[in-house]
């Protein structure tokens, strides 16, 4: 059985309702219309007023601290103190460390080594949720003839700040100053 021809308007002729494709294009149309209509705009970010300024000092801060804890507690104690559980450690002639306990670990077997450093500068993001800070280190280790060896360098780290408000040190890599 053969479809039937489409039926062709004319001007002037009323229309066909019972036409398939007249049905269709009817309702396509309606629901387009209807879908428009029912649209709602998504609520607007509320934004969040940062004081960038006194984050970026309270950051400065914070490595400050972290330099002043590894003094008293010792390098271990505070870079698990500072890392977030995901953090990473890229050490001077060594692979990456990645994650906290991973980095105590591999501070606890490097032995007695007194880490202090000063930094330079703290920034950060315009949303405050991350943020650098970069500076100077000196690394004082005991060799095997009992004397101590120093080694100085420079560092940048990498902070994110956590939904506590504090700032945990997501990446951090330093490189001594010798050739």
């Amino acid at each position: 059985m053969a479809a039937p021809a489409p039926t062709k308007v004319k001007p002037g002729r009323p229309l066909d309702v019972g036409n398939r494709r007249v049905w269709t294009a009817v309702l396509g149309l309606a629901l387009l219309v209807f879908a428009g209509g029912c649209t709602t705009s998504s609520p607007k970010p509320r934004r969040v007023t940062v004081n960038a300024s006194a984050e970026q000092a309270r950051l400065f801060q914070t490595d400050v601290e972290f330099s002043q804890l590894a003094a008293r507690l010792g390098v271990a104690q505070a870079f698990n103190l500072f890392f977030a559980e995901d953090g990473v450690w890229l050490p001077v002639g060594m692979p990456p460390v990645r994650g906290r306990q991973a980095i105590r670990d591999t501070l606890d077997q490097a032995g007695a080594v007194k880490l202090s450093w000063q930094p330079q500068m703290a920034a950060v993001a315009a949303a405050a949720d991350l943020g650098y800070t970069w500076g100077l280190y000196e690394a004082r280790l005991q060799t095997a003839d009992g004397g101590e060896r120093v080694i100085r360098g420079k560092y940048a780290t990498v902070w994110r700040k956590q939904p506590d408000e504090t700032w945990k040190v997501v990446l951090h890599a330093g490189n001594t100053n010798e050739p």
